[in-house]
């Protein structure tokens, strides 16, 4: 006898409908009509429920086909266990990519936040030393690109030329967090008024110890 047929045997004894079994064994209508016409099989913990509720030993159900039975819950469990395996492994994956990006955005590392996909490219405006003695030598300065002078970044400029061809040392690049993809001299009346007015006409060399206790490490800013 298979185990769907011995399983609705026991549920007709038991004088219970589909539905009624369900309820009894926390699971759906349709849970049943799979297991009854053999195309499911209940997992170990639910065939003890299962004789549980209909008040037989579990030895009677693997009587059914018993071999069949335990081939089909051993390979639910095996599954399972690939399942598990695959969740935690994924789950992992994402941890380290998250917490790759965060790192990228702490310690200000263009090469992370270039691959970052949750940092959109922006425009920003910076100040360049006004004699930069080592042309294609980088050099680091902090780049605002919201009026408030409130989100900006500490980048590092590659610049060709030793000094600006404007009156002005004013850079403008586009950047995706620490990583700058284009910077050109401009003059000071190519800024936006609004950010302007918070650009120091002279350069500084960022604190980036500083920097990083008051920055956000959240890889999505």
């Amino acid at each position: 006898m298979e185990l769907g047929t011995k399983l609705k045997e026991l549920r007709l004894a038991n004088q219970l409908s589909q539905e009624q079994a369900a309820e009894k064994l926390h699971v759906t209508r349709q849970a049943i009509s799979r297991w009854e016409n053999n195309k499911d099989t209940p997992s170990l913990m639910t065939l003890i429920e299962i004789a549980d509720a209909y008040a037989v030993e579990i030895s009677e159900l693997f009587k059914s086909d018993a071999y069949q039975t335990a081939t089909k819950i051993d390979t639910n469990i095996k599954h399972s266990k690939w399942y598990r395996l695959g969740f935690w492994l994924i789950v992992s994956v994402v941890a380290a990519f998250l917490i790759t990006l965060s790192m990228g955005r702490y310690f200000q590392i263009g090469l992370i936040d270039r691959f970052n996909p949750f940092l959109p490219m922006k425009t920003s405006y910076a100040t360049g030393p006004k004699h930069w003695s080592t042309p294609g030598k980088q050099f680091a300065t902090e780049a605002i690109s919201d009026p408030f002078g409130e989100n900006t970044e500490i980048v590092s400029v590659t610049m060709d030329l030793i000094d600006s061809p404007h009156k002005d040392n004013i850079i403008v690049l586009q950047h995706r967090g620490s990583y700058v993809k284009a910077s050109r001299w401009i003059d000071l009346t190519d800024v936006p008024k609004p950010i302007s007015a918070n650009i120091s006409k002279t350069y500084h060399k960022p604190n980036h110890r500083t920097y990083q206790i008051m920055r956000h490490s959240s890889p999505f800013s």
